[in-house]
């Protein structure tokens, strides 16, 4: 099967940039973890509200819980996905003297000879929600 996806960004045609196979497939997942519940119309249970989970905290059943909410969304609105592994970690680093605490998050996906893996970096500052990636093919 073939994945397609769009993104909001331009090719250099000045036509929308599909994606497709697995960079489909890790865009797709960003748009779940980034999603909340009614953002998406015609599918109102996409999304695992990422906002919602304190980052101050982030323990062991936090971090359990929202690699548990992502499966579950792959699972539901992506089910045709076998080979999608996922790991949630705590990530700490001092900006300018400040601990900052951040949601990493490992995505591999693999369809046949294509893999991708996503490195996702998710941070908090007051009701701001920002991520930051990395792909590798």
């Amino acid at each position: 099967m073939i994945y397609k996806d769009f993104t909001f960004s331009r090719s250099e045609y000045n036509s929308v940039k599909e994606l497709s196979g697995t960079n489909a497939i890790i865009n797709a997942i960003k748009s779940l973890i980034l999603g909340r519940n009614g953002n998406f119309p015609l599918t109102p249970g996409a999304g695992i509200n990422i906002q919602k989970y304190q980052f101050e905290i982030l323990d062991d059943i936090q971090l359990r819980q929202i690699k548990s909410d992502i499966s579950k969304q792959i699972a539901l609105y992506i089910p045709s996905i076998d080979n999608v592994s996922i790991s949630v970690d705590k990530v700490e680093d001092i900006i300018n003297g400040k601990t900052v605490t951040a949601l990493g998050i490992k995505v591999a996906v693999s369809n046949g000879a294509d893999s991708t893996e996503a490195l996702l970096l998710v941070t908090k500052d007051h009701e701001d929600i920002n991520i930051y990636d990395e792909i590798h093919n």
